[in-house]
């Protein structure tokens, strides 16, 4: 058992940036089988983290490439706004804290350089991955909803 438990851990502890889900779950494992609340650091390398950004308690969260996601703290809508007014489609993909998939959205289409979408979740903490269909370039925002 504590080989096991210490290979849990060891995921666990891993960098959410390349096998998210598996991460997550891993944390969320480990926190059930030992009924504890265990907040684990992401321990990635400097150049991933510097790739996201994770801002908490702010009306909204805007990364190096002009993409803003707000407001943040949201009910059940959320905007996406884009200061390149040429792109036309984003795929979303929303993540519960345990890596599980609980909205997708691929070639969501923006006009005028903002997009609204609804998402019908239970308050809590989520992740958001967004990625520009034409470029490719993927963001990562951490989204609280509390309605």
């Amino acid at each position: 058992m504590v080989s096991a438990s210490s290979d849990l851990k060891a995921i666990a502890e891993k960098c959410p940036f390349f096998d998210g889900s598996v991460i997550y779950q891993a944390r969320a494992l480990y926190n059930t089988i030992f009924k504890t609340y265990q907040i684990f650091e992401n321990n990635c390398p400097a150049d991933i983290e510097a790739k996201s950004m994770f801002v908490e308690n702010e009306s909204q969260t805007e990364t190096s490439s002009g993409l803003m996601l707000f407001p943040n703290p949201a009910q059940n809508e959320v905007n996406i706004a884009f200061e390149d007014k040429a792109l036309t489609q984003v795929d979303i993909q929303v993540m519960d804290i345990n890596g599980k998939i609980v909205f997708t959205n691929n070639a969501l289409e923006i006009l005028e350089g903002i997009s609204t979408f609804r998402l019908d979740v239970e308050n809590g903490m989520y992740v958001v991955k967004l990625t520009n269909s034409i470029t490719n370039e993927t963001t990562i925002h951490k989204l609280a909803i509390q309605k």
